[in-house]
């Protein structure tokens, strides 16, 4: 039951930024989604998996979810966004049909 939780924060981090900035941004490319979801799943697993040394008197091992009390999916989610613009705009634009099957495809249905 403990995977529960992370298995969400995986998902919701990865896939999460990628389905919201498809809907509204017309620049995100496949590289950018590809990155996007890579570095979201992997902030997942280092947030919970990877040790963080307190320095006390203990010099206690938590993951940095326990020593920071913050889910995993906030760091993911925010580094996933980041990564995708960043890498969406390192990349060649799309190209004229893809921006304009974009637009068609945010254009009220009529009536």
């Amino acid at each position: 039951m403990a995977l529960v939780p992370n298995a969400w924060a995986g998902f919701g981090a990865a896939f999460g930024p990628l389905v919201i900035l498809s809907l509204f941004w017309k620049r995100i490319d496949r590289a950018g989604a590809l990155a996007g979801m890579i570095v979201g799943g992997l902030t997942v697993i280092i947030w919970e998996y990877v040790p963080v040394v307190l320095y006390n008197a203990d010099r206690v091992h938590l993951g940095h979810s326990q020593a920071t009390g913050l889910y995993s999916l906030v760091p993911g989610f925010f580094l996933s966004i980041v990564t995708i613009i960043i890498t969406s705009l390192l990349t060649a634009p799309p190209t004229k049909e893809i921006i304009d099957g974009f637009e068609l495809s945010t254009k009220p249905i009529p009536e």
